[in-house]
């Protein structure tokens, strides 16, 4: 369950959830429908998406880092050409 500005909600399917997502994340929905449309739904305050926080974080610094790591490799590579 992913906190909207107006005070609602929205359910977002994990596979489907971006960063931005992950920070607004208030909870897991303890149902589902395939209806569209508002409802009252309960929710397990706290559990979901953002439990992976700090993995979000930790991978987006192993990116940056392997980036880092990959144009120093190029750069090397196209000077010993």
């Amino acid at each position: 369950i992913v906190a909207n500005d107006d005070g609602t909600a929205r359910a977002v399917r994990k596979s489907d959830a971006t960063v931005n997502d992950s920070y607004r994340a208030v909870g897991t929905a303890w149902g589902s429908s395939e209806n569209a449309g508002l409802k009252r739904v309960h929710v397990a305050v706290g559990i979901g998406l953002a439990g992976g926080l700090g993995d979000i974080h930790r991978l987006q610094s192993e990116n940056q880092k392997l980036k880092a790591r990959l144009d120093r490799i190029e750069k090397h590579l196209s000077i010993n050409r």
